[in-house]
């Protein structure tokens, strides 16, 4: 009986902490809603084509690729809030960067500041889902995280939309995304532990020997190696409404609700990977989800009906969100011992999967005159090779 208040208190605080990293993963991805809905927008404020502006988007994943090798060093230095906080920081900032560019340039250089605070706080964010929970909340954890970063499309692409319409796409910053930055800025400052909830005996490593525990486990090597290639089904969501403005000549605002339609399945596809990854399997999931996806994203521009179309795509994104929490629930537990550094090294090796998808996006829309087909057939291929990959790893939570 003792124990009762003191498990409830326990629980409550779970839930905060839950609520409070639900939070920040919306906020990590509000801007690619942002971005993804007001992209043809942005374009013609710098006077650039679109397969030009989209290149912008692999700043942030330089800044994962070189903040992921940093913060496998950071995070065996410093308290895991503390970063967490600084990264929050840095994005809120990069928000009101954002708003006050004038030139290309600017907005280029801001895209730094907020790659690098992305960076932090996804990282740490993931390493803490293994530190504070126990092994059978992880899965659920996880899903509801990857189930936000659909609701940030789902929001923020019409509310973009809305807001564009209004008064120009760079309202949307200061009038949602910043003040949203602090608001998160203030849970994770309250909410968020300095400890471990649950207590742990392993010896805190030097930044040699954790790199060298992750590096040399082949199973973790295919699973970042697999996350890399996923990157190319992420790219979809970015050139996805693009794809819809100028093929079937829709506004802004009716492209923000083709991207609410079509990433809501993503929602779906979160939450359902959390309840079955205990049950199924983290791997199994990830190689069916990635594939399907993949082969789903070769096909959808090619339908010449928008809302068929427009069907296929949130079925995409319904199976990337399913592959998306169970590999991120893979990765988190092969090197238990070294969960940071896991993760860095796995946000360091993806970005640079995003990087390539990027490139080859602005080269195929810049060389081949806004060639979609030819694009998604490109990146629904990565995604099936995502899934053929994950069939390398193991499972090191699967039960018999």
């Amino acid at each position: 009986m003792n124990n009762q208040p003191s498990e409830a208190k326990k629980n409550l605080r779970y839930n905060f902490i839950i609520v409070t990293m639900t939070f920040v993963t919306f906020l990590a991805y509000s801007i690619s809603g942002f971005y993804t809905t007001l992209l043809v927008d942005i374009a013609k404020s710098f006077k650039v084509s679109i397969g030009t502006v989209s290149q912008l988007a692999i700043i942030p994943q330089v800044m994962g690729l070189i903040m992921g090798f940093a913060m496998g060093f950071l995070a065996v230095k410093f308290k895991h809030k503390s970063l967490y906080l600084i990264g929050i920081a840095l994005f809120a900032l990069a928000s009101m960067g954002y708003f006050f560019s004038q030139t290309l340039l600017q907005f280029l250089l801001w895209n730094f500041v907020g790659g690098a605070g992305y960076a932090m706080f996804i990282i740490i964010g993931q390493t803490m889902v293994g530190e504070l929970f126990p092994l059978n909340r992880r899965g659920w954890v996880i899903g509801l995280g990857v189930s936000s970063i659909w609701v940030a499309f789902v929001i923020v692409g019409p509310l973009s939309g809305f807001i564009d319409s209004i008064a120009g796409w760079r309202s949307v910053l200061p009038w949602f995304i910043f003040p949203y930055s602090l608001i998160c800025l203030g849970l994770g400052f309250v909410f968020i532990p300095s400890k471990q909830l649950q207590q742990q005996s392993v010896a805190k490593p030097s930044y040699k020997q954790a790199f060298q525990q992750v590096l040399l486990n082949k199973s973790a090597i295919a699973c970042v190696t697999a996350n890399a290639f996923s990157g190319f089904l992420a790219i979809v969501g970015l050139y996805g409404v693009s794809f819809y403005r100028v093929a079937f000549n829709i506004s802004a605002s009716l492209g923000g609700i083709f991207a609410a339609i079509a990433f809501g399945g993503g929602i779906f596809g979160g939450l359902i990977a959390g309840r079955l990854v205990n049950r199924i399997g983290r791997k199994y999931i990830a190689v069916l989800a990635y594939s399907v996806a993949g082969l789903l994203g070769i096909v959808f521009t090619f339908v010449p009906n928008a809302w068929v179309s427009l069907g296929l795509w949130s079925g995409l994104e319904f199976f990337v969100a399913m592959g998306l929490a169970s590999a991120i629930s893979l990765t988190l537990e092969q090197v238990p011992g070294f969960r940071a550094s896991m993760m860095s090294v796995n946000t360091a090796i993806s970005s640079i999967g995003w990087i390539v998808a990027i490139i080859i996006g602005g080269l195929v829309l810049n060389l081949y005159l806004n060639n979609f087909h030819l694009l998604m057939t490109i990146l629904g291929a990565g995604g099936v090779a995502s899934g053929l990959i994950f069939l390398l790893a193991k499972d090191p939570c699967k039960t018999r």
